[in-house]
């Protein structure tokens, strides 16, 4: 009994579920039928448009696989527009069917879609229901009703159509030309770019070129209704001089922009699209990019110092000075120079430096020959300094540094315009292979720190060391020698800090020079630390000579490496009392 009562029940829920299916179905819903069943976006190669009100809108696909307006006007069709068109002939949906020849009265709008295979099928659209914001169509002798929205996207103008932004594919253009009557700005787009000056061509700075193109690609205008003169630019010999002066060309895309007067609050334009309208604010911006190309140029070392720490960018790099020369080689992730291992971190900083100093570009000939800037010399004679940086897969660079002006000029050596380096460029006029050394001299745990013997040449003997020796527990320290003296504490504690964290601020010379302090040092501090955490690994001794004040710290020195300059506190840790006169 209760089987069949079951049984029954299901036979209910079944017939419920297809009446809601079909009820769907009438109302459009998920399941609805669509107008154009099986819809293949890839096989539509044209779309012509007829309205009652205008010309035939026709549009074909390109090679590209795009489509382009060939009536009432060639020109360029706006990807979106075209887009949302497609859409609407993919998601229109059948609401209710009605009778041939009855409800669909005079066509306000015809669509017609070819398909590959010379396949077609035509779509008119007729009156509207404005009370529920529904469109009669048919499809042949079926008639069918729609929603509203569908039915105007299905019937777009030639102006909606149009692309409104003529440089919109700039970016794949090989030049750029923008012209004012302030100047002339012409980007070889590459990559690499390329700023063509008067002098000669530069390399341009990517960031700036990406924001020039995106300035000229956002050009945007209201196309005219009636038709476009065919051909170039309106003006042979450049922009009227009555006319807002702007003219721009992208060679490779045989698209153009050209302001030919006003309109309103806005510019007068034809372009490669058509005539129009453009926002006088937008034009303007473009314009003021020709005022300073020299400002796309891109600075000498701005590349460098990035890539030299990337893999596999920069391989070598080579700098002369006169019959002088320093080479680093790139092996196994770091560099080396003739004495050995040098560190990234400090090439890396060296280049970081260079840029950041780099100030306005300015044009001048620094290429070894005379040099001048605007008519005037501005540095003279052969370069003093000459950089080669050797990238892998070619694209290497060399760049020379000049006297002028009473600063340093930094230029590539192809180039015509010249960077004047800011502030002090003594770090690699006078840079040596110890410059590229590690700044970290001791890099030990303090409480890895056994002991601490400090020696003062010259003074008397029952005071010429200082011996301190770790205790029983971490961070105790006691004093060895001299006999009778107590422990300061905080002193011992900066020290033990100081002598297993020692970090040179710069260094100064390959060897130890008059002035230094060094010969014989003010202080000379042994250091023994427990055996590196590693199988056989002896105690490490480490001795640090202490020398004269510097600026920003004093001249220090480990063992036989080149001397450096530590920071104040650092030699006021390591030269302080550790040790007072015990109390009686």
């Amino acid at each position: 009994m209760r089987v069949g009562v079951i049984a029954a029940l299901a036979a209910v829920a079944a017939l419920l579920l297809v009446s809601l299916v079909a009820g769907e179905r009438d109302r459009g819903g998920p399941a609805a039928e669509r107008v154009v069943p099986d819809f293949d976006q890839d096989a539509i190669t044209g779309l012509e448009i007829r309205r009652s009100d205008e010309q035939a809108v026709r549009l074909e696909r390109g090679d590209d696989g795009g489509f382009a307006m060939t009536s009432p006007r060639r020109v360029a069709a706006d990807p979106r527009a075209v887009g949302d068109l497609l859409g609407a002939l993919e998601m229109v949906a059948v609401q209710r069917r009605g009778e041939a020849g009855r409800e669909l009265g005079e066509p306000d709008a015809e669509l017609r879609v070819e398909f590959s295979g010379e396949r077609r099928m035509s779509l008119a659209i007729g009156d509207e229901i404005e009370i529920s914001d529904q469109v009669w169509m048919a499809r042949g002798e079926e008639v069918f009703l729609v929603e509203g929205h569908y039915a105007r996207a299905l019937a777009p103008s030639a102006t909606d159509l149009a692309d409104g932004r003529p440089l919109r594919e700039v970016a794949e253009a090989t030049a750029l030309t923008v012209e004012t009557d302030r100047g002339r700005l012409e980007i070889e787009l590459g990559p690499p770019a390329f700023v063509v000056l008067p002098e000669g061509r530069a390399r341009a700075d990517s960031e700036a070129v990406r924001d020039v193109v995106r300035a000229v690609r956002e050009l945007e205008f209201e196309l005219d209704a009636e038709k476009a003169s065919a051909g170039g630019p309106a003006s042979e010999g450049g922009v009227p001089a009555a006319a807002a002066s702007l003219a721009i060309a992208a060679e490779g895309e045989d698209a153009w922009f050209e302001v030919v007067g006003a309109c309103g609050g806005g510019a007068r334009v034809v372009t490669s699209a058509g005539r129009g309208c453009a926002d006088a604010g937008d034009v303007a911006a473009v314009a003021e990019l020709v005022d300073e190309p020299e400002a796309l140029v891109l600075p000498p070392f701005a590349r460098a110092w990035r890539e030299v720490g990337s893999d596999g960018a920069i391989t070598a790099i080579d700098v002369k000075r006169g019959d002088e020369s320093l080479e680093l080689r790139r092996e196994d992730g770091g560099f080396s120079g003739p004495g050995g291992r040098v560190s990234p971190a400090r090439v890396r900083e060296l280049l970081r430096k260079l840029a950041e100093r780099t100030g306005e570009p300015r044009p001048i000939f620094a290429n070894g020959g005379a040099e001048h800037a605007g008519g005037a010399p501005a540095a003279t004679g052969r370069p003093a300094i000459a950089i080669e940086l050797i990238r892998e897969g070619g694209d290497d660079e060399v760049i020379h540094m000049v006297r002028g002006d009473g600063s340093w000029l930094a230029a590539r050596a192809d180039e015509p315009v010249a960077f004047t380096l800011r502030g002090d460029a003594s770090e690699l006029i006078t840079a040596t292979e110890h410059d590229f050394e590690p700044r970290a001299l001791v890099t030990r745990e303090p409480h890895a720190l056994r002991s601490l013997r400090r020696t003062r040449p010259g003074a008397p003997a029952a005071h010429d060391a200082e011996v301190i020796a770790r205790g029983q527990l971490i961070g105790e320290y006691e004093v060895k020698r001299p006999a009778g003296r107590v422990l300061r504490g905080a002193a011992t504690e900066r020290a033990a800090s100081a002598i297993a964290r020692l970090r040179a601020s710069r260094f100064a010379s390959e060897r130890p020079t008059p002035g230094q302090g060094l010969d014989p040092p003010l202080a000379s501090i042994e250091a023994e630390f427990d055996p590196p955490p590693r199988a056989g690994a002896a105690a490490e001794t480490v001795v640090i000579e202490v020398g004269a004040e510097a600026a920003g710290g004093c001249y220090a020195r480990k063992g036989d490496a080149p001397v450096a300059v530590i920071p104040a506190e650092t030699c006021e840790a390591l030269t302080a009392p550790w040790t007072d006169a015990e109390p009686p």
